[in-house]
């Protein structure tokens, strides 16, 4: 299973289990979800009128210490499977995964 996706040009991505209403947005770590590698991904909104999207990819950003406009909502608007997509290269966000201790196996 591949992990990190291809969106858009010049943008990768991954696709993130969600646990909505949460007592608080956290990262759970790796996790496989629907036939696909998935980082899981504890949301404190409820999924309600967009809400827990908001959320995911606002603590997104802030997790990977990125800008709110560079995370976005791919795929999965409905679903506890989302899609999210990432204005960055490829290495840095894997970079990232690594300084966060989140281990990437393929």
């Amino acid at each position: 299973m591949k992990f990190f996706i291809p969106t858009v040009p010049n943008e990768i991505g991954f696709y993130v289990q969600t646990v909505p209403n949460a007592s608080q947005s956290r990262t759970i770590g790796m996790s496989e979800y629907q036939g696909h590698l998935t980082l899981k991904v504890a949301v404190a909104s409820p999924p309600v009128d967009n809400k827990a999207n908001n959320t995911l990819v606002r603590y997104m950003a802030d997790y990977f210490d990125l800008s709110k406009t560079a995370v976005s909502l791919v795929k999965g608007h409905t679903s506890r499977l989302k899609l999210l997509s990432f204005r960055i290269q490829e290495e840095i966000l894997s970079q990232k995964f690594k300084e966060k201790g989140l281990i990437i196996v393929q």
